[in-house]
């Protein structure tokens, strides 16, 4: 996988009704819940995707009308972290004219999925592109694989012409397929997965900048850190798209450090820390402020 690519990550959260036996259940939910979509978050190469009907099935629970009378609800929480992600179904890829099929190997049975994440997530692999594919699966589906199986067939249209023309500009129809899904269930399982699918970024000194705040060229912005330290802040930095650099916060220095791609095909970035948090975009400063309300 090259550096460049990315990993669309789609959120499943759980709809059972009688998942929840208390308000506390429901409240430990949707606060790990937070925390899990949080931390994602931070993991650039990583693109989230929520589903609306999911989210709003989460919500309209029994366990979780109970609460919403409370003054500041989990479930406004759990709207706070989802803000700024995308929902997949305003740009939907997957085809009415077919059936997706989840093959549960342990109780043999298959389920319907049509209209989910897992739906969606199997056209998209099948269009093809050199995005990965990964569902976070937080508690909602219960399986004994570390993938999903997903059956795929589109209905035999034959008198259709215009099914057959999308068959050829589109890639629907054709014969039935199996599309193997990875998922993971936590942020710990999500970090081991793209530590093993993604290329990893290398953090390189550049002299100009210095080390440990000492031997920088004039005028040229000073890394505070050493190079060890440097690499630990790009390993969890977090990317924006406008910029194409990578931004973290440095606790121990109390100032944000940016990582410019030196765009080499080892994946090498330089670094040095920021004097003023305006050089910061918004967007960014928004997700770290994210970050410490969920882990107060």
């Amino acid at each position: 996988m090259s550096a460049k690519e990315k990993v669309q990550v789609f959120i499943e959260l759980l709809t059972d009704n009688d998942a929840f036996a208390t308000e506390e259940e429901i409240k430990t939910y949707i606060t790990n819940a937070c925390k899990i979509i949080t931390d994602s978050s931070k993991i650039e190469d990583v693109e989230l995707f929520y589903d609306l009907k999911n989210v709003d099935l989460f919500l309209g629970l029994d366990a979780v009308e109970i609460i919403k009378d409370e003054h500041i609800t989990p479930s406004m929480n759990l709207w706070g972290v989802l803000d700024g992600l995308d929902n997949w179904r305003d740009n939907k890829k997957q085809q009415e004219e077919c059936v997706y099929m989840l093959w549960d190997l342990e109780n043999h049975k298959c389920t319907r999925v049509n209209d989910t994440s897992l739906a969606e997530i199997t056209e998209r692999m099948i269009l093809g592109s050199e995005i990965r594919y990964l569902l976070l699966n937080i508690e909602a589906i219960a399986i004994k694989r570390h993938f999903m199986p997903i059956f795929r067939d589109c209905r035999n249209m034959l008198n259709d012409k215009r099914f057959w023309r999308r068959i050829e500009s589109e890639q629907i129809g054709g014969l039935p397929k199996f599309i193997y899904i990875d998922f993971v269930k936590d942020i710990d399982s999500l970090k081991k997965w793209m530590e093993e699918n993604i290329l990893k970024r290398i953090f390189k000194l550049n002299p100009k900048h210095g080390e440990n705040g000492v031997g920088n060229w004039v005028e040229a912005s000073l890394l505070l850190c050493n190079r060890r330290e440097a690499q630990a802040l790009l390993n969890a930095a977090i990317y924006d798209k406008k910029t194409r650099n990578y931004y973290n916060y440095d606790q121990t220095h109390k100032k944000y450090i940016i990582f410019e791609d030196e765009n080499t095909s080892e994946n090498t970035y330089h670094g040095y820390h920021l004097d003023s948090e305006t050089d910061v975009p918004n967007t960014i400063r928004k997700k770290f402020e994210q970050i410490k309300q969920v882990h107060k």
